[in-house]
């Protein structure tokens, strides 16, 4: 897993251009709560989350400064489950309208699905 990362964090160094965007999908619960259950899974994740951090605070020779990175904080709780499909169009909506340039999140910025009376956001943290 954090192999895919550093290979996608390469090719952005390499590819990505001005005003782009790139989001790196990390773990929720490894976040915010200790995962004594699942320690490998956590460290993947924490290590994830950790490189994205960084990769965030680059500096203009590594990727353009005005290039977005965020992570989605990926949750896989029993309420997220029943509400999968919902969730999934809403982050592909979400993806989209950053991807055409509007309302992107602040650069570094962590941000996990919620579902509150049916409707389905992005919670930044």
């Amino acid at each position: 897993m954090i192999f895919k990362f550093l290979k996608g964090s390469k090719l952005a160094t390499q590819f990505i251009q001005n005003n782009g965007l790139f989001v790196i999908t990390g773990g929720e619960k490894p976040f915010f709560t200790q995962t004594p259950n699942n320690t490998v899974e956590a460290l993947i994740q924490t290590q994830t989350h950790f490189l994205a951090m960084n990769l965030a605070h680059r500096n203009e020779e590594e990727i353009p400064v005005d290039v977005t990175i965020t992570t989605f904080l990926r949750g896989n709780d029993l309420e997220q489950q029943t509400e999968q499909k919902k969730i999934k169009d809403a982050v592909v909506g979400l993806l989209k309208k950053w991807a055409d340039g509007k309302a992107r999140p602040h650069d570094g910025s962590y941000f996990v699905m919620k579902t509150k009376e049916g409707k389905v956001f992005p919670e930044y943290v």
